[in-house]
């Protein structure tokens, strides 16, 4: 009986010297600082890097921390970060990177809701799709970082806006507040020229002048198609047919 207790106090104090070792290999110091009571092993290095072989000389993975938050990072053969899975204090973030180390594609929180972005290769922002108080949007960024495009989902309905090189809006379509269709162009200052929307009853089409006024406008009625002619203040002047 004291043989085999002899036999297996040597084989717990090996198990506790490999131990150990992981332990150190980890960046700890030793047995103590793994707590006893607690039912899990719970290990606390600063940097975890794991490689694929001896043969490989490159570092796939690694796994590291701070007081700020943590996360996993993906390396290619060159050594570069190519994609990481970090937490932070604005929550949890994916990113994928291209060879350059510029963002390619990032998943994440903004403010308490969610984002998807699709980047160039210059690393700057070229679609991106997040979530908000009023709905979803989507927008499609121009090379000098303004939207070029965007679409909205809301309790309103939705929009689709298409923006001009100069940031004013070239043309929309969206839902008015009674639910019914409108599309709106515009000219290069952003002044609307032509508005085509829908009532439960007609159609209607307006064509306005360099100030705003109403110019022309054609609409259905009971017994077909009407065009109304405007002075150069916006009053109608003639009806076709009368």
């Amino acid at each position: 009986m004291s043989e085999e207790l002899t036999k297996l106090e040597e084989e717990v104090a090996r198990l506790r010297r490999d131990l150990d070792h992981v332990l150190q290999m980890l960046g700890e110091q030793g047995w103590e600082h793994v707590s006893p009571v607690k039912e899990r092993l719970w290990l606390q290095p600063d940097c975890i890097q794991l490689r694929p072989g001896k043969e490989e000389k490159h570092m796939p993975m690694e796994i590291s921390g701070n007081d700020q938050g943590g996360g996993i990072y993906f390396y290619d053969k060159a050594g570069k970060c190519r994609g990481s899975l970090g937490v932070s204090e604005n929550g949890l973030l994916l990113t994928f990177t291209n060879a350059e180390g510029k963002p390619a594609v990032t998943i994440g929180e903004a403010k308490g809701h969610g984002q998807f972005a699709v980047y160039a290769a210059d690393g700057k922002p070229r679609v991106v799709v997040k979530s908000g108080k009023l709905g979803g949007t989507v927008n499609c960024m121009q090379p000098n970082g303004q939207a070029g495009a965007y679409m909205q989902g809301s309790e309103q309905g939705g929009k689709v806006e298409v923006i001009s090189p100069n940031a004013h809006s070239a043309g929309s379509i969206y839902a008015d507040e009674t639910g019914c269709g409108v599309m709106r162009l515009h000219e290069s200052s952003g002044e609307v020229m032509v508005a085509l929307g829908c009532t439960a009853e007609s159609g209607v089409m307006t064509v306005f002048g360099p100030l705003g006024e109403q110019a022309v406008m054609i609409a259905s009625a009971e017994k077909g198609g009407v065009v109304v002619a405007c002075d150069e203040n916006g009053a109608p002047k003639a009806n076709f047919p009368e």
